[in-house]
């Protein structure tokens, strides 16, 4: 990812917020929740803190984060089942440039 495009979707990131619950204890839900908040963009076990263990920069995980929210939000923010819409919120903003981003794992 070139430095433009961090310029323009990351810049004003200022925390990375990892999650960890138990299977099946409704994590998927509050990071679709925290989701909903403007500043916020969150992937749902995307295993983001393997990803820096590899060695993938901070732009190419947020990337990856992005990308996964995107596609879950072109799914409908339906997963498994479930429906994880949060109507009349920035949940589904494209061009959300996020303050907080992150991943939760089960």
């Amino acid at each position: 990812m070139g430095e433009a495009t961090r310029a323009t979707w990351f810049d004003r990131v200022e925390r990375f917020a990892f999650f960890v619950s138990p299977a099946r204890s409704g994590h998927s839900i509050i990071g679709q929740l925290l989701c909903a908040h403007a500043d916020v963009q969150v992937s749902d076990e995307l295993a983001a803190v393997s990803l820096f263990d590899e060695g993938l920069s901070a732009d190419q995980v947020y990337a990856l984060i992005r990308t996964q929210d995107l596609n879950l939000q072109a799914r409908g923010r339906a997963k498994s089942g479930y429906d994880y819409r949060v109507r009349g919120t920035a949940q589904n903003r494209a061009d959300k440039r996020p303050r907080v981003i992150g991943d939760g794992e089960a």
